[in-house]
């Protein structure tokens, strides 16, 4: 013990105490820097493979690739439709894709229709959204009397009564008249296919 107490009263002891202790803090400096660097490094890693894991499993699933033309719309891009899907047909008429929204809704009779379409447009005149109604409104909208000239006389008056129908819903927001002529099929019990 003496030896030790002899030691630390010397002058050079005390200069080596003090190295020893700057050698210490040294020490734990450049650990914990190093600690902090190791930590951000990985953490940094971690999310640039996380966010290409994403990207890759993203694109994966979507059966895309970053050299699609159809991204950039460019030559060679596709839409993202089914072309021999009927019901997307884009060369259709407005009459057809009416005819193919008449289908869907599983109405065929030209009474029904009458009824179902003056229901659509009393629905909108009256501020209710229901999908089938917006639906058929937009597409009775778009029939125009260019569209009436290119079809069978039949059909085009077939098609003029249940405009004058949607109008008279409109109009006088009441389907009752037409109801009479087609009691069981409305615009709320329509059979989609």
């Amino acid at each position: 013990m003496e030896a030790t107490q002899l030691i630390l009263e010397d002058p050079e002891a005390t200069l080596f105490t003090s190295l020893a202790d700057d050698a210490r803090f040294f020490v734990y400096s450049y650990n914990s820097s190093t600690l902090i660097l190791t930590v951000g490094l990985t953490l940094g890693l971690f999310f640039v493979i996380t966010a290409l894991a994403l990207y890759v499993f993203y694109f994966a699933t979507n059966g895309r690739r970053r050299t699609d033309r159809s991204w950039e719309g460019g030559e060679g891009a596709k839409s993202d439709y089914d072309e021999d899907d009927p019901t997307l047909n884009l060369t259709s008429t407005v009459l057809d894709l009416l005819e193919k929204a008449w289908l869907a809704y599983g109405v065929k009779e030209e009474a029904c229709r009458r009824r179902v379409a003056c229901e659509a447009y009393m629905l909108a005149a009256i501020g209710v959204d229901k999908p089938e109604a917006t639906i058929l409104t937009q597409v009775l909208g778009q029939v125009t009397e260019d569209d009436l000239t290119r079809v069978t006389s039949t059909r085009a008056e077939a098609v003029r009564d249940i405009l004058h129908a949607a109008n008279y819903g409109h109009e006088f927001k009441n389907c009752q008249h037409y109801a009479t002529h087609c009691p069981f099929t409305s615009l709320a019990t329509p059979v989609h296919k």
